[in-house]
């Protein structure tokens, strides 16, 4: 299962908490996901991430591969530290794509081709995907 989405940027609410409810269903679904035996593909956004990954902890029974799969450009990647991927890949396999461009994550035009390879990976490793929330990038797209 595919789980995707990111909290909107607070001018972008059309009612109060919006970040608490997105946040309360990805705890949930994910969370019952685990439970029920699933595996969660994630593309590693980072306010939804420690929750899945909470969840898994939490919820998960391990068959022959990890619970969540986290699929991740080096144009991000590149900058966490080695303890924070291991937090990340007790309960994860991670997946990390190809920058694309030589600019960096502020950049519209090296984000958005990295990020639509990202996605490409991430689309082809799921049967299907739910979407909450998402994020608008007011320059240049994404």
């Amino acid at each position: 299962m595919g789980l995707s989405g990111a909290i909107p940027e607070r001018e972008s609410w059309n009612e109060r908490a919006m970040d608490r409810g997105i946040l309360e269903f990805v705890a949930l679904f994910s969370g019952l996901i685990f439970k029920y035996g699933g595996r969660i593909v994630h593309g590693c956004h980072p306010s939804f991430t420690p929750i899945i990954l909470r969840q898994a902890r939490l919820h998960a029974t391990w068959n022959e591969s990890p619970p969540v799969t986290l699929v991740m450009s080096d144009l991000w990647y590149a900058g966490y530290l080695e303890d924070e991927i291991r937090s990340m890949t007790d309960v994860a396999e991670m997946i990390v794509t190809k920058k694309m461009g030589t600019g960096s994550d502020v950049d519209a035009d090296t984000r958005n081709r990295s990020l639509t390879a990202m996605r490409e990976v991430l689309i082809a490793s799921q049967h299907m995907m739910v979407v909450v929330g998402g994020k608008m990038h007011s320059q240049g797209g994404g």
